[in-house]
């Protein structure tokens, strides 16, 4: 994210060999087996390094980084940390970080990206001094998320029915246009979009937020479900069938894909469309159809099992900060959405889909759990926590597969 990554907001990026990352424990796991075992021990220690006690000495910020360099709870990367690792994270701290967020949410229902450790909430992606524009479309859809999670972890619907009215304000405070899709005004003021591309220019119809909205939608009903409000729950139900229903105008038919956004950016979408998928916001034909399309350009979005935002050799074609090409947003390789793709994949080349996953653990287990690299040697943040979190979302999937295959 823009927000931490001020080097590159600043056009600084540091090339470094990847030789130099390489970890000097654990060297030659080469089975699954082995690279899955040393990826939930990394894991845990990458949870246990980005603690960051907040100054109301209960609260820790899981800060995105397994150094605890950056002092703020990210809101999407706290959600990515708990989507694929919930056992590294107590019942009492993902209680406390998600209050601390929930308090973080602005008069107008604006869902912070982040809140430091000294108890403010920052809304817009880059630094306090320079944001990126207006807050991006996809946090409050992650603190449904979260919230979500709270209650079946815990057992306890406090914390939905205290802050229902606070979720549904922020929900709403998304920007959207009639069909229900979230929409970034090309002619207001510049906005973030999904927090992995904030320093893209995309403007109309947005895919990934859209595919979040639909998601949240859903938490939503069944929060309400679950404390017995049907009529609520049908209400959010509705609304999640009529975003889904208008993904149709982000179909790209030729392609066979979903675009990024309808005007600024109308470009392929790889993270988006795989996790349309994933998720199952896209249907059934739209995911086959998603899955031959990773699977012809593989070539060109994967190398050692990462994946790119868009295909090789594009770059976005709008951009709300600089980005040199291959760089970062703007053609990096990330491990961010690997379990998304995989999980696609599988539909039409399952040998292909194992593979990916091997190659992305041994060059995590060689070269260090990264937020993005590219093949000219550029890392970007070391011990990128949701690198490796959501890697392990891949692995018990292949677990899973393995285990009824037999």
């Amino acid at each position: 994210m823009c927000s931490i990554a001020i080097c590159f907001l600043l056009g600084a990026i540091m090339v470094i060999g990847l030789r130099d990352a390489r970890p000097q424990e654990g060297q030659g796991a080469r089975t699954l087996n082995d690279l899955a075992r040393w990826l939930r021990i990394e894991a845990k220690r990458q949870i246990e390094g980005c603690r960051r006690l907040a100054r109301d000495g209960l609260t820790q910020c899981f800060t995105p980084d397994g150094a605890g360099r950056y002092g703020a709870l990210w809101t999407r990367d706290f959600c990515y940390m708990v989507e694929g690792y919930a056992e590294g994270i107590s019942n009492a701290d993902l209680r406390n970080a998600v209050g601390y967020l929930l308090r973080g949410v602005r008069q107008d229902g604006v869902a912070p990206d982040r809140v430091q450790a000294d108890g403010r909430a920052v809304y817009s992606a880059g630094s306090t001094e320079n944001p990126v524009g207006e807050a991006p479309t996809d946090n409050a859809q992650f603190l449904v998320k979260l919230v979500e999670f709270t209650v079946n972890r815990t057992g306890n619907v406090e914390v939905f029915t205290k802050h229902a009215a606070t979720l549904k304000k922020a929900m709403r405070s998304i920007p959207r246009r009639e069909d229900g899709l979230v929409f970034i005004d090309p002619d207001a003021p510049s906005r973030s979009p999904y927090g992995f591309t904030d320093c893209i220019r995309k403007t109309g119809a947005v895919l990934f937020s859209s595919v979040l909205y639909w998601e949240s939608a859903h938490c939503m009903a069944r929060l309400y479900e679950k404390v017995g409000s049907g009529p609520d729950a049908l209400r959010w139900r509705r609304e999640a069938k009529r975003v889904r229903d208008a993904l149709r105008a982000l179909w790209d038919e030729k392609e066979g894909v979903f675009l990024a956004a309808t005007q600024d950016c109308r470009q392929p979408d790889v993270w988006g469309s795989a996790y349309a998928v994933f998720t199952g916001a896209a249907t059934e034909q739209q995911g086959w159809a998603i899955a031959r399309w990773l699977d012809k350009h593989y070539g060109e979005i994967v190398w050692q099992g990462m994946v790119r935002h868009i295909r090789e050799p594009e770059g976005w074609q709008s951009l709300l900060r600089p980005l040199p090409a291959n760089t970062y947003q703007n053609g990096g390789y990330w491990p961010v959405p690997g379990a998304w793709v995989i999980h696609t994949l599988r539909r039409v080349n399952p040998q292909r889909a194992s593979q990916m996953l091997l190659d992305l653990l041994q060059h995590m287990h060689e070269h260090g759990v990264n937020e993005w690299e590219n093949k000219n040697g550029a890392v970007g943040v070391r011990n990128y926590v949701a690198s490796a979190t959501l890697t392990l979302i891949a692995v018990r999937e292949e677990e899973q597969r393995s285990k009824t295959a037999q």
